[in-house]
Parts: structure tokens; C-alpha cells; sequence
């Protein structure tokens, strides 16, 4: 039984860490792919039918965090038949194929409470996956410096190959943009926690590898929303009293740094980058166009594939996906599937927290700030309905279904013991 028990926790432990590198250094089933068939379509056919297993084998307790997703999915599925009568077929399935990773949750919910070992393994594998990405990324970014525009077709090519990425330049400045690139950002949160309390050399290194790495996304959402949860991050590590005189010094680095910048001239690519973005005013037309069909049917929903017509001025075209993740998931579900999915992403980060609070384990603080990230990052880029966000909210489940009041009561019998 021993045997066979080890051989189960390797088995689990290989499964976490086979999802997670395929999920950041694939761009979530695009790298390993064959034909129609990959990597990612592979697991999670195998996750529905461990779904099922589990469900039959009473595996799966009846708690909130269950009940949610049981609603959830019940009311997709119901929301799917009405779509198939109302509106174009393959425009819904593609649209509802977006949140089906839902499903996958219960087992990762099962995995991780089970196995707590496989917390440290998230760790480890999110460290080592999101170095080698901010590698890539630095090398692509150098590459593409040195020979200029004469890159682009090798370099765009083979993203295009793989659905991995995009690379655009701001001037002579190249913009390099992998779909794992928001997985840097939830890193960096755990290096910095895991610095400001261990001050270990090798996490202030991935602290500056990582903010390289970002910065040349040349991603607004990214810049933006990683300073604000890095600013709430540091609050919370150096306390009230001392973050007033971290701020000022902070506020006088960036000062001192543009100023540079402006001398170098590299202040002109930031502002050819964000001055004439159009993603702002396309964005804002999907947004004010959702909304309105959206209200239509506030409360169920217009259905999955509900086809919009849309104006930018630039393109005329009837759509029926978009970047503005929220408005979509209220345009096809209306506030019952918003509210579903806000519960369950609630009653998850409420779990999270208290984990980290019982244990002082900063992967639990680092997953929650990352699930933060990308509910933010949704409001531009769709990630939160796509295989990328939805399987890292999936991990994210299994993190928070971990009983630390339990280790936390054993440790204490064996201390007193």
C-alpha cells in the first residue's frame, strides 16, 4: 500500500508540474500541439474524465467552493442549449469552449487537499518556468534590437506557429509580448515577498530579471497593475510607519529615472508606445457597444456567440468576442454568471488569504495577488475566459482548498507532545 501510495503522489506531483510549465512556457496548449490536437486539449479531456471518477467515487466534498462550481456549470451548460437555439452555432461553442476550463477545478481542488506536497512544487515550478521565460523573453528582445526590423518575419513567424506571442516595434525599440508573459508578473510578487523577509541574493536577481522582462512587454495593464499590487505588497511587508519614507524614496528613484530616461531618449519610445494606441479607443467602443447590448437581458444573458456589430472607424465588422473580459462574461451570462463567477473567485482568495495568514506561506499571498492581476488585467485582455486564466485560477483553487488549520493543529500536538 506504501508503494502505491508514493507512486499516487508521484503521479500527482508530475501532473501539477507537466500543467503548469506547458500552461506558462506554452502559452496554455499552443507549444506542444499537433494538428488540431494538443498538449492542453490532451489534460483536459483526462481532467473531465478524472471529474467523473472522483464524483462517482464520492471524492468530492460538498463544500462552498464545490457547490459554486456545480451552479456554475449547470448554469453554462443550460445557457450553452439556449445559444445553440438563438445564436450562431460555432460562435457559441467557441465562446463557451472559453470558460469550460471551469470544470477542471474539482480536481485540483481534490489534488491539493490531499497533497500538500504540492504546494512547494507550484512554488518551484512557477520559479523555474517564469526564469526561463524572462530569458526568452530578454534574448527575443536582444535579438530583434540588434537587427531592427529585418527580424520581424522569422521571429513573428514563428509566434504566429504557435499562437506564443506577438513582437511589434515602438520606433527602433522592439515590443516583445508572450501570452505566459502575465505568469512574470505573478512571480515577481513571490520573489519580492520572499526577499523582504529571507534577503536571499537569488531572489532580488529574479526580482530584476523578472522587472526587465516585463518592461519590455511595453503593456500598459501590465505596468500599471503590477505597480498598484506591488505598492499594496509592500504596504503589507514594511508596515504603515515605514512605507510613507519608502514611497518617497520610490517616488524620487522614478523621478531620477525618467530623467534619464528623457536625456538617453528612450522616454520618446514610451511616449510613441501609449500616445497613439488605438487598443484605448477600440477598447472603450467594445466596452460602451457591450454594455448596451447587454442590458437587453441583464439577467441571463444574450447567450454565448451573440454576435455584436462593431464600428472602430478603422474596421467595420460583426463580432462576438472581445477584450473586455467582464462586459463579455455580462453580455453572454448576464449577472447570474457574473455573480456566479465573482463568488467562487471570492470564496477562493478568502481561502488564500487565510492560508497564508495560518501558515506565514507567501505562495499563498503571491497566488492571490497574481489571481488579482489577471481579474485587472481582464478588463482590457481576455484572460480570465481563456485556458491561460482560467487554468491558472484552476491551480489557484487547489492552493486555497489546502487545510493549514490542520498542519498547523498537528504541529502544535507534536510541540506540546
Amino acid at each position: 500500500m506504501t508503494s502505491i501510495k508514493i507512486n499516487m503522489d508521484s503521479l500527482e506531483r508530475w501532473f501539477v508540474i507537466i500543467i503548469m510549465a506547458e500552461l506558462i512556457l506554452g502559452g496554455s496548449g499552443h507549444l506542444f500541439a499537433v494538428g488540431p490536437m494538443s498538449l492542453r486539449i490532451i489534460f483536459l479531456a483526462l481532467m473531465v474524465g478524472m471529474d467523473l471518477v472522483l464524483l462517482l467515487r464520492g471524492k468530492i466534498i460538498a463544500n462552498l467552493s464545490n457547490l459554486i462550481l456545480f451552479c456554475m456549470m449547470v448554469y453554462f451548460f443550460g445557457l450553452m442549449c439556449y445559444s445553440v437555439l438563438h445564436n450562431d452555432i460555432r460562435d457559441a461553442a467557441d465562446t463557451f469552449l472559453g470558460y469550460i476550463v471551469i470544470i477542471v477545478c474539482p480536481v485540483f481542488l481534490y489534488l491539493f487537499r490531499e497533497n500538500r506536497d504540492l504546494v512547494h512544487t507550484t512554488r518551484r515550478v512557477l520559479y523555474v518556468c517564469t526564469a526561463i521565460l524572462s530569458i526568452v523573453t530578454i534574448l527575443i528582445w536582444g535579438y530583434c534590437l540588434v537587427f531592427g526590423m529585418a527580424s520581424y518575419p522569422l521571429v513573428q513567424g514563428i509566434f504566429n506557429r504557435f499562437q506564443y506571442g506577438a513582437l511589434a516595434f515602438v520606433g527602433p525599440v522592439p515590443r516583445v509580448f508572450l501570452k505566459g508573459s502575465i505568469f512574470i508578473c505573478c512571480a515577481l510578487f513571490l520573489s519580492v515577498m520572499e526577499f523582504a523577509q529571507e534577503r536571499k541574493f537569488s531572489r532580488l536577481v529574479l526580482t530584476g530579471l523578472y522587472t526587465v522582462a516585463i518592461l519590455m512587454t511595453f503593456t500598459t495593464a501590465f505596468y500599471v497593475f503590477t505597480a498598484m499590487l506591488l505598492l499594496v505588497e509592500l504596504f503589507h511587508i514594511i508596515g504603515k510607519k515605514r512605507f510613507v519614507t519608502f514611497l518617497s524614496i520610490i517616488f524620487a528613484l522614478v523621478i531620477l529615472g525618467l530623467v534619464v530616461a528623457y536625456q538617453a531618449g528612450i522616454i520618446d519610445v514610451f511616449v510613441e508606445r501609449f500616445s497613439g494606441d488605438y487598443n484605448f479607443s477600440y477598447k472603450e467602443l467594445q466596452f460602451y457597444s457591450i454594455l448596451s447590448n447587454g442590458l437587453k437581458h441583464p439577467i441571463f444573458g444574450n447567450g454565448f456567440g451573440y454576435n455584436i456589430f462593431t464600428d472602430y472607424g478603422y474596421v467595420s465588422k460583426i463580432a462576438y468576442s472581445f477584450e473586455v473580459m467582464w462586459g463579455q462574461l455580462f453580455l453572454d451570462t448576464g449577472v447570474v454568471g457574473l455573480f456566479l463567477f465573482l463568488a467562487h473567485m471570492g470564496v477562493t482568495l478568502y481561502d488564500l488569504l487565510k492560508n497564508y495568514k495560518i501558515s506565514g506561506n507567501q505562495v499563498y499571498y503571491a497566488f492571490a495577488m497574481g489571481l488579482i492581476m489577471f481579474c485587472l488585467v481582464s478588463f482590457t485582455n481576455p484572460f480570465m475566459n481563456n485556458a491561460i486564466g482560467l487554468l491558472y485560477y484552476a491551480i489557484c483553487a487547489g492552493l486555497s482548498s489546502v487545510d493549514e488549520r490542520s498542519v498547523s493543529t498537528e504541529s502544535r500536538w507534536a510541540l506540546e507532545g
